[in-house]
């Protein structure tokens, strides 16, 4: 999350970490040989077939290989035999793992009624979570969805109990100057991009009322990046944002002209060029 750093959130999670020690090329048993391959085949059913919880059997499989290190007989590093034998990069190799013990967590123990992940980005922010932690973020993400939740949906619920344990905090202040950064949210998609000035601030749901060219909307500060304008930029923004919005709330505006006010809506520096400037006086003026 954007919103709280790594010292806020140490204490809060436990970060999984993998050794890339290089072991000595050794020969397997016949049956630690046996198991590899009966573990190899399981990688490459689950990720041919695109079976039905694919993520979920493949990381199983990947996570005894490299517990056991099946692949010393062949290869020096578990990186180097995943990428040759299942042409797999790291990072995907441990997200396969990450979402075979998250999924696992989240069914064992005490696992929260039946709506289960089907999706490996479905989990993927709750890989560094304690276990307790990611359980409580699922719970709230199947309530908040009322079944089975989004990758989105997720993500909201981890703020939310990120708030509720205090580990976030609203960073910005009225009369802010920010940029939305839409992510995953559908309902960002039209202002990802667009800058924004904080109107109101909500503490407890770690959220600001924002006013943009198209009127005001509530957004969580984790869909926010400030652009550091000084205070006499934040008037001028101020101005601009009154401007624009008030041509937009006109209406009967040809498309070029609602082409021309979502540039302006998204220039990211604090001042307008003098075409730009033009263009908008030519608008009012029509």
């Amino acid at each position: 999350m954007a919103t709280a750093t790594m010292t806020e959130l140490k204490s809060f999670q436990q970060v999984a970490t993998f050794d890339r020690q290089v072991c000595e090329l050794k020969d397997l048993t016949k049956e630690d040989d046996l198991e590899r391959l009966r573990l190899e085949q399981k990688v490459d059913s689950a990720l041919e077939k695109n079976a039905k919880l694919y993520f979920y059997y493949a990381g199983k499989a990947l996570s005894k290989l490299l517990e056991q290190k099946l692949y010393r007989s062949s290869h020096p590093s578990f990186d180097e035999y995943c990428l040759e034998r299942f042409r797999l990069g790291r990072s995907q190799v441990y997200r396969y793992i990450h979402a075979a013990s998250t999924y696992d967590n989240l069914r064992f123990p005490n696992g929260f009624g039946e709506i289960f992940p089907t999706a490996e980005r479905q989990i993927r922010d709750l890989y560094n979570l304690e276990p307790q932690l990611q359980r409580e973020v699922w719970q709230t993400a199947t309530d908040l969805a009322a079944g089975q939740p989004s990758s989105r949906i997720v993500k909201e619920a981890l703020l939310q109990v990120l708030i509720k344990y205090g580990k976030v905090q609203n960073p910005y202040s009225i009369g802010e100057v920010c940029q939305i950064i839409a992510k995953s949210n559908p309902q960002l998609k039209d202002k990802n991009g667009c800058w924004c000035i904080v109107k109101k601030i909500d503490a407890s749901s770690c959220t600001c009322t924002v006013a943009t060219m198209y009127g005001q909307c509530t957004i969580t500060v984790d869909h926010l990046k400030s652009l550091n304008y000084s205070d006499t930029e934040r008037e001028l923004r101020q101005q601009l944002c009154d401007r624009l919005n008030k041509l937009y709330n006109r209406g009967n505006l040809e498309e070029a002209a609602i082409s021309v006010l979502k540039q302006l809506g998204r220039i990211q520096r604090p001042y307008l060029l003098p075409l730009e400037e033009n263009l908008l006086r030519t608008l009012e003026q029509s």
